[in-house]
């Protein structure tokens, strides 16, 4: 045990140099100095801001003299009169006040609902209760946030004519007063990270409690062990299998095996050839020409071989579809309904990116005045008033103008133009609803207008109304879809953007996920199958990287590309996101290739010679596929909901609509009561999210025979 304790203490070391080094080497990309003093600033005085920041001499030694001296006393670089020091004192306070809470409260809570929902497993309880937790999951941590604060700060707080939750005025409270700043904070964590925890908790209650309560008929466990892909063991033999080929070590868990000839066992002379390899000694050249051989033409056997090994990969294919995981897949209704939407999330994105469906252009163009409601939304009487007079004023500067015609042909809002009067005609309309506005600004308070003010006010949106021509046809259907959300603070169209952002959101989660999923296999299964020093530097990788706190590191990792000329572009996220999401991968896929290197086709390749790197990627990775496909589910998922997270930094998305901008820009309209900019960014993103967690438990259902469901 203690050796264990000083191993771990030991390993830590190397960790613990390599998480400064990062940091120090992300921050050096981007000088501290340039971005305090700015691009106007001389040469002179850049030269001495970095002089006093230390930043003058080589990394090598910045690096050795912070270790030396670890300097809390230094000026902070962004903060002049504090020190290193006195911030770290004072965020440490509120952090632990925040943090040892909600995580004591998280746990006990996730804890006691997971066992509840394992020992009730399969009935109603469980099933609403992990519902209510994957729809949990399903929201961005932004979104709770912002309702957290409205509900929470604003709207309880007038409801019970007190100070509940506080979120202002933290540097002058008095001490007492602190524990009304950290409720909130603490609430809102345990909500995020109850549906996660308790799904976490739940699986393990089952392992450990779920077997003795629900126990499996007899040979059920054995068929299971057998895996997804393969028949029960009575059908097999009944199909005309050999016993033999139910070897318990051969691979059976997600896609078969590679058609390869040696790997394969049911190919009879490829696994007779295998079996005579392993009772050999080691010679490579000796066996890769026995190989080689085999696969001549001039071999009597030879052609018959090639093709049964084509034939065999094809039946792969085929296999998989008449598998026991793609039947248990295909009864999930709830999966497949799940893939159906991902599908049109997918061809939405699809005709957005490839057909511009629905132009870049048309998600900064003004549809109408600012923060309109959308379908069956409810205005005042005041905002009735100023939006009226938006439109009245631009066809009344239009006239204004030294031409008219041209100017009114200029004019529009979205697919709407002014109605075609002359210009006699639409003069004295102006001139009425000049008349009515100036009676309707006579009215102070409108909480007690009258009657006949609301039929002015009627009267004027009709006359407003008849000044701008109906629009019909596929023009109309794309002015009523994008109305259909109501208009932001800039009048542009809610509902084109949140539709647009569909596209960011597939491109930001696939080449994240996909890139990700390659890397993580790649590196864990290096780590896996050769072992050593290469382990021993992929672990310390890792290690190093997940020791860093994901959010910092991701801002650090963006704050690289800063003032560069990709900082506008998705490029920054992509690396910020594939250098950090690459971690879980490589951690499950090098514990699996653990396993299943000591299986006797890893063996029988070996032993016939093939080098190591094609046994990794022919017969290692393939076999791991089942968990490449649900990591590959579980990083779109993160990387959509992180991007939210860095936008609201101001690390994210730049140039284009996203649901990340979407509900950032809304936080002051909550305050407003405007819900329909956070409500349909939401609502998208809720959707897709949800529909790739169900169908990653389905998945991950069908293709892992320990799962539990």
């Amino acid at each position: 045990m203690l050796n264990y304790v000083l191993r771990k203490l030991l390993w830590n070391i190397p960790v613990f140099l390599g998480i400064i080094a990062v940091l120090m080497l992300a921050l050096r990309v981007n000088d501290p100095a340039w971005s305090k003093l700015g691009k106007h600033a001389t040469q002179e005085r850049y030269e001495q801001e970095r002089e006093r920041l230390g930043l003058d001499r080589p990394f090598a030694a910045q690096y050795l003299d912070f270790l030396w001296g670890f300097d809390l006393d230094r000026e902070s670089w962004d903060k002049p009169g504090r020190t290193v020091g006195q911030e770290l004192s004072d965020a440490l306070l509120p952090s632990l006040s925040i943090t040892i809470p909600a995580l004591l409260l998280t746990t006990l809570l996730a804890l006691g609902i997971g066992i509840l929902s394992a020992y009730r497993r399969g009935r109603i309880l469980d099933r609403g209760l992990m519902t209510l937790a994957v729809l949990g999951m399903s929201v961005s941590f932004l979104v709770y946030i912002i309702f957290g604060q409205y509900f929470g700060a604003f709207k309880l707080n007038q409801w019970i004519d007190g100070t509940l939750f506080a979120v202002q005025g933290y540097d002058t409270a008095e001490p007492h007063w602190w524990i009304t700043f950290c409720m909130l904070p603490v609430l809102i964590s345990t909500i995020v990270a109850l549906g996660y925890d308790s799904r976490f908790y739940r699986a393990i209650a089952v392992e450990e409690v779920g077997a003795r309560l629900h126990p499996h008929r007899p040979g059920e466990g054995a068929a299971r062990a057998v895996g997804p892909l393969q028949a029960p063991p009575a059908q097999r033999h009944a199909d005309g299998d050999h016993p033999r080929d139910d070897h318990p070590s051969l691979p059976h868990r997600g896609l078969p095996p590679p058609g390869g000839l040696l790997q394969h066992p049911r190919h009879g002379q490829g696994a007779h050839h295998r079996h005579q390899c392993q009772g050999l000694p080691r010679h490579p050249g000796v066996h890769r020409r026995l190989r080689g051989a085999l696969h001549l033409h001039e071999h009597p056997d030879g052609c018959a071989l090639r093709l049964r090994r084509s034939a065999g990969e094809a039946l792969m294919i085929r296999r998989f579809f008449t598998s026991r995981a793609f039947r248990k897949f295909r009864k999930n209704r709830l999966a497949l309904v799940a893939a159906f939407l991902i599908l049109l999330y997918v061809g939405a994105g699809s005709a957005i990116l490839f057909f511009d469906l629905v132009p870049l252009s048309s998600t900064t163009e003004r549809f109408g005045p600012s923060s309109t409601p959308g379908f069956g939304g409810t205005q005042t009487p005041e905002k009735r008033l100023e939006d009226a007079e938006f439109r009245f004023s631009l066809v009344e500067r239009a006239l204004r103008r030294g031409e008219p015609e041209e100017a009114l042909a200029e004019t529009r809002l979205g697919r709407q133009h002014p109605a075609d009067l002359s210009i006699e005609k639409l003069e004295a309309e102006i001139e009425r609803g000049g008349e009515l506005l100036d009676e309707l600004y006579e009215q102070e308070r409108w909480d007690e207008a009258t009657s006949a003010d609301l039929e002015r006010l009627g009267e004027l949106e009709s006359l407003v109304s008849g000044l701008f021509a109906p629009v019909e046809g596929w023009e109309g259907f794309v002015h009523g879809l994008a109305l259909s959300c109501g208009t932001d603070r800039q009048g542009r169209s809610i509902a084109l953007r949140a539709i647009y952002a569909i596209k960011v959101a597939l491109q930001i989660g696939t080449v994240t996920a996909l890139i990700s999923v390659l890397l993580g296999a790649l590196l864990g299964a290096m780590a896996a199958f050769y072992g050593g020093w290469v382990d021993h530097l992929i672990q310390w990788l890792y290690s190093t990287l997940s020791a860093v706190p994901y959010i910092v590191l991701l801002a650090v990792l963006v704050f690289m590309f800063g003032g560069s000329r990709v900082e506008q572009t998705l490029i920054p996220i992509y690396a910020a996101f594939c250098l950090t999401f690459w971690i879980g991968t490589c951690r499950v896929v090098r514990g699996e290739v653990l396993r299943i290197k000591e299986l006797d086709y890893i063996q029988a390749a070996v032993s016939a010679g093939q080098t190591r790197f094609r046994i990794l990627l022919r017969h290692v990775i393939p076999n791991v596929s089942h968990l490449l496909f649900i990591n590959f589910s579980l990083l779109f998922i993160a990387a959509i909901k992180s991007e939210v997270i860095l936008t609201f930094l101001g690390l994210g998305v730049k140039n284009e609509p996203s649901w990340g901008i979407m509900i950032s820009q809304s936080k002051p309209e909550v305050v407003n009561e405007f819900f329909w900019q956070v409500g349909a960014a939401t609502a998208l993103m809720f959707g897709l999210v949800l529909a790739f967690n169900i169908f990653t438990d389905a998945l991950q259902d069908a293709l892992d025979p320990k799962h539990i469901a």
